[in-house]
């Protein structure tokens, strides 16, 4: 019957106010946590170590040919750059060029919206905005992007 009536779940005690600038006070879930991961780690590296203690300095792997090391690092090996043949570049060069058109499309819109917001192209009532020099007008161009 002692079991059938719910009990109040204990509750850890809180950081004291004057304690607050010392940092967090560490829970027993906090603690049992950080635990659990330092044992993990200490028996991560005792079954490294055990396994470099007993490597044999003789085994030998085929990719130890082919492989260099600089002062017992790996060093990773990259494949010889070739020269494409003319049938390959050809694609490439139309991709290029395809990307190019497409930018320099967009930039002409840019250019054409950028001139109908200043007023330059002639038009139906647009604004029209007089500069001194081209140097006014191009900082108030840049005034007028930005808003």
């Amino acid at each position: 019957m002692r079991n059938a009536i719910p009990r109040r779940s204990h509750r850890e005690r809180p950081q004291p106010h004057s304690r607050t600038k010392r940092g967090l006070l560490e829970k027993r879930k906090d603690y049992v946590l950080r635990s659990q991961d330092y044992k993990r780690k200490q028996s991560t590296l005792k079954r490294l170590n055990e396994k470099a203690a007993e490597r044999n300095p003789d085994e030998f792997y085929y990719g130890m040919v082919s492989g260099k090391t600089q002062d017992g690092v790996p060093i990773a090996s990259r494949p010889e750059s070739r020269q494409l043949s003319p049938k390959e570049v050809v694609p490439l060069k139309m991709q290029d060029a395809a990307y190019l058109r497409t930018m320099l499309a967009i930039d002409r819109k840019r250019i054409e919206k950028l001139r109908n917001v200043v007023g330059i192209s002639a038009g139906k009532g647009k604004r029209i905005v007089f500069a001194e020099n081209e140097q006014e007008g191009l900082s108030l161009l840049c005034f007028i992007l930005m808003f």
